[in-house]
């Protein structure tokens, strides 16, 4: 496991879009679907447009009937919205997704979580002769507690037609499915729809000091008790340096293959600096069990004949900071980019390549008030350029990268942002779907351990040597370069060969008669020039079998060379 500590690197405030939105009530929750925006405060609940311009107003709470609102889930299929609050110890109702003051279904259902007690809910897909939605809610399971809700989880219809009516708890089976875990505090859950299997992410606290995270893994069933019996558990264990035992927030980036998942980890130690650390973990490769006989399942849950926990070690842990609240990731060719949130509303960019060593992490944005960045956010999903975030009373549309700010090849090459190109036709740095033209330049995949400029110096037959620079950059296709190698003032070869992304140039090896041989290769690309110098010396006697070699001294004029000696 590779654990690095970063600094961090801080953009001018103003130098990232943003649009915001300020409510009269502190925000409880907020979802975002394909054409809106839905954000819960204390009495009312807001649709508003990706550009967060409210388009409609429901009010949910009064001092007749008070209800916090603690399920929010755009169900886009089906063209609604799900809302469920504590009003009448559990309420839900079903919106017009394009109109929430339009009520198409209400029902008083013990759904919802009591005020101030964790919770997670998510829509379920399932296959099997016609394929539907379930809605999965889980909520803690503390018999101390009054409960007028039903606790652990359980799995919900979502229309008429399925079997039991919209909202039922049951199905074609006459047995009761659900899942009970005792001392459970829920952080986050998800479905990856493509492999048909659900996680859900939790704090298990059995005594002060028995605290531990685990995950619950099952697979995606038309039958719920079927669902409930296929549960898997394991514990994720996070770090090396010092035990966390306490999950704030996470994300998950998923493929047909593979499930990265990504978490946010506190020792609880708010004066400590390195209080909270982001860690990554391959859930593919984990082998979750059978849950323990604490987990009581409806109907029984298939129980491991020895006493086995699965332990999830990180494959690596990328960051560490004092108060980090809430993360997203997303996947940009090889890239991996994180978005993490604190406590002291700072919203940072970091960038990992395959083997998760990152660039320098840049602050996107800071609240004028430290104001605690909210544990989820959600990426636009029309224009992934955006991200939205909440911070108590403030919902923001932050801009998660801005190319246009980079005039040049190198400073857009330099900001080794994945999503930043240089196109080909308009001579700036801009998204790849902003370049209408072929040819985009972006960071190559070994950005982070190769400088953009390096040489290689060979002789491939007596008397000769090859001079050949490289650029360390990829295009979506071939680009035009051109090269010169100067000595001085003289042109060492007449004709370079040049083949994007390098460029080569044979001379005689008398022109190192001198001992050392100055050269300067300018390199031009896509209108951009880039030059850089070097300087060359024969090295005898260096062995017994080797009596004479070469050696590259570079002499950067715009920064460290690297230099591949032969």
């Amino acid at each position: 496991m590779r654990t690095l500590l970063l600094g961090i690197f801080i953009l001018f405030k103003g130098a990232i879009c943003t649009s915001e939105y300020n409510f009269n009530d502190v925000i409880r929750h907020f979802a975002v679907g394909n054409g809106k925006v839905f954000v819960v405060t204390d009495s009312q609940l807001h649709q508003m447009r990706h550009d967060l311009e409210v388009e409609k107003i429901k009010v949910i709470s009064n001092t007749t009937d008070q209800n916090a609102v603690n399920i929010l889930l755009p169900f886009e299929a089906n063209g609604t919205l799900i809302t469920c609050g504590t009003l009448n110890c559990g309420h839900c109702e079903v919106l017009d997704i394009n109109d929430i003051t339009r009520t198409i279904y209400m029902e008083n259902l013990p759904v919802g979580p009591l005020v101030n007690e964790s919770s997670v809910a998510f829509l379920v897909d399932y296959p099997g002769d016609s394929n539907g939605t379930y809605m999965l809610v889980g909520r803690e399971n503390n018999d101390e507690k009054k409960m007028c809700t039903d606790a652990g989880v359980v799995l919900y219809n979502t229309l008429y037609t399925q079997h039991g009516d919209i909202f039922s708890k049951s199905d074609s089976a006459t047995t009761e499915a659900y899942i009970k875990i005792p001392g459970v505090e829920w952080v986050n859950g998800f479905q990856v729809s493509s492999q048909f299997q659900s996680y859900l992410f939790a704090n298990i606290n059995l005594t002060s000091k028995m605290k531990k995270v685990v995950f619950f893994k099952m697979d995606n069933n038309q039958k719920k008790t079927e669902m409930t019996r296929s549960l898997k558990v394991a514990t994720l264990r996070c770090c090396d340096d010092q035990l966390r035992p306490k999950l704030v927030s996470s994300a998950f980036i998923s493929s047909e293959s593979s499930l990265l998942w990504m978490g946010i980890f506190t020792a609880e130690r708010p004066d400590h600096p390195e209080n909270t650390v982001l860690a990554i973990y391959n859930i593919t490769a984990s082998r979750p069990v059978n849950p323990p006989e604490e987990i009581r399942c409806s109907p029984d849950c298939p129980r491991s004949t020895q006493n086995i926990e699965a332990v999830v070690d990180p494959l690596a842990v990328v960051f560490k900071h004092n108060s980090m609240t809430s993360v997203a990731a997303k996947i940009k060719g090889s890239w991996t980019v994180l978005y993490i949130g604190t406590a002291n509303g700072q919203l940072i960019k970091l960038v990992l390549d395959t083997d998760y060593r990152s660039g320098c992490a840049k602050v996107l944005y800071r609240s004028d008030d430290d104001r605690m960045v909210f544990p989820r956010m959600y990426f636009d999903p029309v224009d992934h350029n955006y991200i939205y975030i909440a911070l108590r009373n403030q919902i923001k549309r932050v801009a998660v990268t801005q190319c246009g700010m980079y005039g040049t090849l190198r400073d857009c090459i330099g900001s080794m942002d994945p999503f930043c190109g240089w196109c080909g036709v308009t001579k700036r740095c801009c998204l790849q779907k902003e370049c209408t033209a072929p040819s985009w330049i972006s960071i190559a995949k070994d950005s982070f351990q190769k400088e953009l400029i390096s040489f290689q110096v060979i002789s491939l037959i007596p008397g000769e040597i090859n001079l050949t620079v490289y650029l360390h950059l990829e295009a979506t296709e071939s680009l035009p370069l051109t090269c010169t190698f100067k000595a001085g003032s003289v042109d060492l070869c007449t004709s370079p060969v040049a083949h994007f992304p390098s460029c080569s140039c044979n001379f005689p090896e008398k022109d190192l008669s001198s001992d050392r041989l100055k050269v300067t290769v300018t390199v031009n690309i896509s209108d951009q020039i880039f030059t850089d110098s070097l300087t060359l010396r024969s090295c005898p006697n260096i062995t017994e079998k080797h009596n004479q070699m070469l050696s590259a001294q570079p002499v950067s004029q715009l920064g460290v060379i690297g230099t591949t000696v032969a």
